[in-house]
C-alpha cells in the first residue's frame, strides 16, 4: 500500500538536491526538473511513499531525498 503525507518544500529546493547529489545528477540542465522545482519549492505539497522513497504526488520520475521537506503534521 502506497502512503501519502503533507509536506513543506524547502525554498532552495535545487540547491539542496544539487548539494545532496554532489552536483553529479544534471538537475541544473535538467527541464523536467526544472519545471518540478518552479512549481514545488517553497510550497506545501503531498509526496506519496513507494517503496520507502517519496516522490511529489502528480510527478513520479523524481525521488525527492528528504532533504528537500519537512513533514507537515
Amino acid at each position: 500500500m502506497k502512503k501519502t503525507k503533507k509536506v513543506k518544500i524547502v525554498d532552495n529546493l535545487m540547491e539542496t538536491i544539487d548539494d545532496f547529489f554532489n552536483g553529479t545528477e544534471n538537475h541544473r540542465t535538467d527541464e523536467e526538473f526544472i519545471k518540478l522545482c518552479s512549481r514545488i519549492q517553497g510550497k506545501e505539497v503531498e509526496v506519496i511513499y513507494v517503496s520507502g522513497d517519496a516522490f511529489e504526488v502528480h510527478d513520479n520520475n523524481y525521488w525527492l531525498p528528504n532533504c528537500c521537506f519537512t513533514e507537515i503534521n
